[in-house]
């Protein structure tokens, strides 16, 4: 918001009024850690579906193009790249599994990614032969596999691989961690897959899952207030509440609590009837949130008459 890290900024600006600094130090629980990340987080996790068709549109130098995603069989898109030295260490593992496995249903694919220079690829199938037995493409900068695969996995760093089955990722791995033990429990699925993917798709405590979800609300909050006015314009801030949450009606409940707690911060305070009002109609979004509980400590704060 205009540069101003507006959450720490506000409880020291002599401008507001104690009873505001307390509310805003209620708040803050919520706002401290929701700092601008320009890096979003990953559209693509162990269990969601790939767009298998952006991997078949690559360029293939050798080797055909996947068509579709087979059921049953187990694929590991390797991505590498002729200057990654620990790439290149690992693809003769990748050649045996290929070799191995894959008349029992492995598909290896190795993507060259990042837009590195064709011709560079090329010169590398060229040199080494049969190292590479397996289909080889390569991913153009930006195109819709860069995209849609290693954007949406946020996977800036080599070598790794995807693992998909059945047309869902299953996880990301470095290649050189696959084993055979690995691609036949995958193979074989049911009870052995299961086990398997348990090594490495941990399960989340619910401790856990909270964290994340509220790391992410307060990531959602924070992008929203980056273009509030100046905090000494209350009544433009107030304002610009209500904007946000006319343009956003589908927020979830506690992001809207947390615009409605804002609102109250930044109307006259004399008013204190509407400030009540606002503080209920929040607190009834979401009874049980843990902003609820700030609700109500700002409505006691009214209620005996300090504002």
């Amino acid at each position: 918001m205009n540069g101003i890290d507006w959450p720490c900024l506000m409880l020291h600006a002599r401008c507001i009024p104690t009873y505001m600094r307390a509310i805003l130090l209620l708040l803050a629980g919520c706002l401290a850690a929701s700092a601008y990340n320009p890096y979003p987080d990953p559209t693509l996790n162990p269990g969601d579906a790939v767009k298998f068709e952006s991997l078949a549109a690559l360029t293939y130098l050798q080797g055909k193009a996947p068509a579709v995603s087979e059921q049953g069989k187990v694929y590991i898109i390797d991505c590498w790249a002729t200057w990654c030295e620990p790439c290149k260490t690992t693809i003769p593992l990748l050649n045996k599994l290929h070799n191995d496995y894959q008349p029992k249903g492995l598909r290896v694919i190795g993507v060259s990614v990042f837009g590195e220079d064709r011709s560079k690829v090329e010169a590398y199938l060229k040199a080494n032969g049969g190292a590479m037995s397996y289909p080889v493409a390569i991913s153009e900068k930006d195109d819709a596999f860069d995209a849609e695969w290693l954007k949406a996995a946020d996977l800036c760093s080599l070598p790794n691989a995807f693992i998909v089955k059945d047309g869902k990722l299953l996880f990301i791995i470095h290649p050189g961690k696959i084993t055979p033990q690995i691609v036949e429990a995958l193979l074989a699925g049911g009870d052995q897959e299961t086990a398997m993917l348990k090594v490495f798709q941990p399960v989340v405590s619910d401790e856990e899952k909270a964290a994340i979800e509220e790391a992410a609300r307060s990531k959602r909050v924070s992008l929203l207030l980056r273009d509030a006015p100046p905090m000494e314009d209350r009544a433009g801030t107030v304002a610009y509440m209500d904007k946000i949450l006319a343009e956003n009606p589908k927020l979830p409940p506690e992001d809207k609590q947390e615009f409605l707690l804002l609102k109250v911060i930044y109307l006259d305070r004399k008013n204190v009837a509407e400030a009540i009002r606002i503080l209920d109609q929040a607190k009834a979004l979401a009874p049980n949130s843990k902003t609820s509980r700030k609700l109500d400590e700002a409505r006691q704060m009214f209620n005996t008459g300090k504002p």
